[in-house]
Parts: structure tokens; sequence; C-alpha cells
């Protein structure tokens, strides 16, 4: 066998794993709502076929994930908890998300404005929303009730 062909079938061998599985990632983005407003915080997780789930955060009503595998993808909208800033008490223990103060004075902390995700929404198996991803950049804005 000459060199050419050598080389010719090398490069056919080394090309051929690049072909034929149709994987690849894509970057996803778009915009939440909810009964048409933007919902201000919280993560957008995706479930592809087949891949690993992947997040991206929401901020200002908007979120990008950079590298989702190709394919169809289940989708969970998650809006962020109240409290998740660390805080301290005069002690200087660390409080968990979420978690009062027992020796703070005044009314609790109130409620995050903004409206509310339904339950079903935050489950990627009972939101009933799905994302196609099938080139390098995908648009997918979501819309709840």
């Amino acid at each position: 066998m000459n060199a050419k062909r050598l080389a010719m079938l090398l490069l056919g061998l080394a090309l051929v794993p690049l072909v034929g599985c149709g994987g690849g990632t894509a970057e996803v983005t778009g915009s939440v709502t909810v009964r048409n407003q933007p919902l201000a915080n919280g993560t957008v997780t995706l479930f592809p076929d087949k891949g690993d789930p992947v997040a991206g955060l929401i901020e200002n009503g908007t979120y990008t994930i950079p590298a989702v595998s190709y394919g169809a993808a289940r989708v969970a909208v998650t809006p962020q908890p109240e409290g998740l800033t660390v805080t301290t008490t005069k002690s200087g223990r660390t409080m968990k998300p979420g978690e009062v103060d027992p020796t703070a004075k005044g009314a609790p902390p109130k409620k995050a404005p903004g409206p509310t995700v339904a339950e079903k929404y935050k489950s990627a198996d009972t939101s009933g929303l799905t994302c196609q991803v099938d080139k390098s950049k995908v648009t997918f804005p979501i819309a709840l009730d």
C-alpha cells in the first residue's frame, strides 16, 4: 500500500467518530414569564433525553444555558426560594437559607414580589414543557400560567 492510500485510510478512520452520532451541544436562551410577568429570579433546568441535566439561572426574566445536548429535553422551572442570602445571628452562627434569626427583632422578611410559579412547573415530570435542541443556538421562551 503506498503512502498516499495509507494517509487517506487513516484520515477516513479518524473522521468516523465525528459522523453519524448527531451529537453536539447548543446554547439555549430565552425568557420566563408567569401570567405575562417576567420571573425575576430562579432556575431553568433541561433534562435531555441523552446526556446530563443542565441548568441556567433566571435573572430579570431571562436565562442562558451554554451547553445542552442535541435532541429533546424536558424542562423544569424553579423560582428562587426566599432567603438565599447568607446571614449570621448575633452569636455568629451561620443560618440556613430561609431560616429566621430567633434573636432578631421586628417582622419576618416579606415575601418576594412578583408572580408565583405553579407546583407542576417545578418538576420536568409534571411540567409538560419540552424543548427541541437541534442547532447551535436555540431560543426557547417559557410562558407559564
